[in-house]
């Protein structure tokens, strides 16, 4: 069966998500990043042969990248990886991982020194987000798997993404490990500024290995553009379907745009 996934934006995930958002919480005066770890957003991957392609990851157009010898620290914390996102070979987009409270806890006071507290997006989980003219950060921790990621995202070079069509079936060499055979969601709950979504994604592995994935979804308006997102992780079992799903609170006065919803790896 042949379908056409019109990608956004990665983690955490990104996010994406994004610019026109109302969720969107500006960065204190000064400090958006132009740069990651010294690498400013636009670079090209063949200037950085630090690079090593992550053979593990399998989202295209978007290649990721981990660098040799990278620092698994953000001050105190620990991390569980970092990794870089190009575009055209254009770096646009990095994500750390972590485990644990403690290393969330600390994650969050350092983006909360250097950038200011952001967003709280959903008052029952652990999510932030900044955003500025050009980058957008996101921070989230689940307690339920003590898992958590934070996200760079350079909008300028990763919002053309979202228009880049690709087909997976053309490609023989890129067979499908994991299906999604629905995606929906309804609302359960309104206060008086928030309508509370539940969103519910079930998914095909397709391989014969337990895989842990994050599914992200996107809520898109009637022209396709995306309005919010959220995401969940999930560990498919091998040749199971899986059920993932989670809930995102929405503004009242955006709620009304939401006209569909689509999911991604």
């Amino acid at each position: 069966m042949k379908k056409r996934i019109f990608l956004g934006i990665l983690a955490w995930g990104l996010v994406l998500y994004l610019s026109g958002s109302i969720y969107a919480q500006g960065f204190k005066p000064g400090t958006e990043p132009d740069n990651f770890r010294g690498i400013k957003w636009g670079t090209n991957i063949h200037s950085l042969p630090e690079m090593k392609f992550d053979t593990g990851s399998h989202i295209i157009p978007i290649k990721s990248y981990v660098r040799e010898n990278d620092i698994l620290m953000v001050g105190d914390a620990s991390l569980s990886s970092v990794s870089y996102v190009f575009y055209k070979d254009q770096f646009c987009e990095s994500n750390i991982r972590f485990q644990g409270w403690d290393n969330f806890y600390k994650i969050k006071q350092t983006a909360f020194s250097i950038y200011g507290e952001g967003e709280k997006t959903n008052e029952f989980i652990e999510k932030f987000r900044w955003e500025g003219p050009n980058v957008i950060v996101h921070l989230e921790y689940s307690e339920k798997t003590e898992k958590g990621f934070m996200s760079w995202v350079y909008w300028p070079i990763m919002k053309l993404i979202a228009t880049v069509p690709y087909d997976k079936e053309k490609t023989k060499e890129e067979q499908e490990e994991f299906e999604i055979l629905e995606v929906k969601y309804r609302e359960v709950e309104r206060s008086e500024n928030y309508v509370t979504v539940a969103w519910l994604v079930k998914v095909q592995n397709n391989t014969n290995a337990a895989k842990e994935v994050l599914v992200e979804v996107q809520f898109l308006d009637v022209d396709g553009f995306e309005l919010v997102y959220g995401n969940e992780t999930a560990v498919l079992r091998p040749g199971e379907i899986t059920t993932v799903t989670n809930t995102e609170m929405i503004k009242r006065d955006i709620y009304p745009q939401i006209k569909s919803i689509r999911a991604r790896f």
